[in-house]
């Protein structure tokens, strides 16, 4: 929790200082690999931020984000099975905030995994 206050902390010091946020939840590597970024760039991982200088010639922040935005691949069936059947085991009395995050991300992609098997009876 320290650690996210203060890179917030520095979050703000590089605004003030003229730089720029550019994307949230990129990976800063791939993004610098690419040279989307100008030198110079901080990646803030404990926020998941990445801030640039401000140059908007240089910085094409649109451009990032439609290569951020890309959809999960889909879950096969069987897979979809294996998921289910571990969704259904008897959990334990108290469940833990991560295990409650896990078990959604089980269900979603149960859900995710029914069109395809509705496409394939087509």
């Amino acid at each position: 929790m320290y650690l996210r206050v203060s890179q917030r902390e520095r979050a703000i010091e590089l605004a003030e200082k003229g730089f720029v946020r550019v994307a949230g939840g990129a990976e800063f590597a791939h993004l610098a690999k690419t040279r989307e970024l100008p030198a110079g760039s901080r990646h803030l991982w404990a926020i998941d931020e990445v801030w640039s200088v401000a140059d908007p010639v240089r910085v094409n922040c649109s451009r990032i984000q439609t290569k951020l935005n890309v959809e999960p691949p889909r879950v096969p069936p069987e897979r979809a099975d294996d998921l289910a059947r571990m969704s259904a085991l008897p959990g334990a009395s108290q469940v833990t905030a991560e295990q409650r995050a896990y078990r959604g991300k089980v269900e979603a992609d149960i859900e995710a995994a029914e069109p395809i098997e509705e496409e394939r009876a087509a």
